[in-house]
């Protein structure tokens, strides 16, 4: 167990410092899945991306 968060922090580090360096911004958004599927009536498609 510990050598799997030992690679994920690795990989979080890693794809953190590409990110920052190739990049002027990095914008994250949370996105509300199961409202999005309801509301919008998309159904099984947006669960599939989620």
């Amino acid at each position: 167990m510990k050598r799997q968060l030992i690679s994920a922090e690795t990989f979080f580090i890693t794809k953190s410092k590409e990110l920052a360096t190739n990049y002027d911004a990095v914008i994250i958004e949370d996105l509300d899945m199961k409202g999005m599927s309801q509301a919008l009536n998309f159904g099984k498609s947006v669960h599939d991306n989620g």
